[in-house]
């Protein structure tokens, strides 16, 4: 069955997990992606995809083979991350949401790790899984609160080196399951009812930083973000940026911008700073290794930083 457009479906369903996928030029990863669902996964499961590109035929074709239902919605242009996102919890039944990126695959029943850890936890809120790399390598899955530690990192690239990352650290991996800051935002999981009361994603982040928007805004109603250690999938990283690198790079900065003058505007002058200082510094080094990609990618970010960033 091959549902599309399929609109005003208002009716919950109690401990089902509706999996909501966003989609730009993602096809063949999205067949990979649901295929390590279904093999791993034996709890109930709806399957969500909100495409911002255009969608092949033989695709849709590939879907009606797994002999599953999915909710296909073709936005029409590129709406970003967030707001595609949003798009696709309206047409979810399940008492429980989870977004996924297309370039993840099940290592175990991820579904059903996060659901019995969600049930383990007094003030659920915001959960993640293990994240794992392409060669199984397990990887950082969590990240610390913005601190000015981060920015320092940013404008002196070597500091790490001298402090043994002390206070500097953005992303992290716990060793067990816990309560975290922020969890990453290619598998996040959490209820229906805790995403209406928080208003979803924030929109205004067309992409990048807004998992670091939507887990604070869960903390702020008494619920906890957790690390859910026996949860476990791999993140490919970059399958859907990777032709447009340099485009995503300013627009990963521009939402940096954007979550710091949301939610720490004490630190908007430093983040500029350090922005101007951090990416020359960087051109700099670059050019003594006569690397020409990374010179094109951090001077555009200088020049960002200095005459754009307003």
């Amino acid at each position: 069955m091959l549902a599309l457009e399929w609109k005003n479906r208002q009716r919950l369903k109690p401990e089902l997990i509706s999996i909501i996928t966003v989609n730009y030029f993602s096809e063949d990863e999205i067949l990979e992606c649901y295929s390590s669902i279904i093999k791993n996964t034996e709890i109930d499961f709806e399957l969500i995809l909100v495409s911002n590109s255009p969608i092949r035929e033989d695709f849709r074709n590939s879907i009606s083979d797994l002999k599953l239902p999915v909710v296909i919605h073709e936005t029409g242009t590129n709406l970003g991350f967030a707001k595609a996102c949003n798009i696709g919890a309206t047409f979810a039944t399940g008492e429980f949401l989870f977004f996924l990126n297309p370039d993840t695959r099940f290592r175990n029943d991820v579904l059903q790790k996060l659901f019995a850890c969600y049930r383990s936890i007094d003030n659920p809120g915001i959960l993640g899984p293990q994240t794992f790399d392409s060669n199984q390598n397990p990887v950082p899955s969590a990240k610390s609160e913005l601190t000015a530690g981060y920015f320092l990192t940013v404008m002196f690239p070597f500091i790490h080196f001298f402090s043994g990352d002390n206070g500097f650290k953005v992303h992290f991996m716990p060793g067990q399951t816990s309560s975290v800051p922020v969890v990453n935002g290619h598998a996040l999981f959490i209820s229906r009812l805790l995403f209406n009361t928080i208003e979803g994603w924030d929109e205004n982040f067309y992409m990048y930083w807004e998992e670091n928007d939507i887990c604070i805004k869960a903390r702020k109603t008494g619920n906890e973000v957790i690390f859910c250690k026996e949860a476990e999938l791999i993140h490919k990283s970059g399958v859907s940026t990777s032709k447009v690198f340099l485009k995503m790079e300013i627009e990963k900065h521009r939402s940096q911008r954007k979550f710091v003058q949301k939610n720490h505007p004490n630190f908007n002058l430093l983040n500029r700073f350090s922005g101007c200082i951090g990416f020359f510094i960087r051109t700099l080094a670059s050019l003594f290794t006569f690397n020409r990609k990374e010179i094109q990618r951090f001077w555009t970010l200088f020049l960002w930083y200095t005459f754009r960033y307003n």
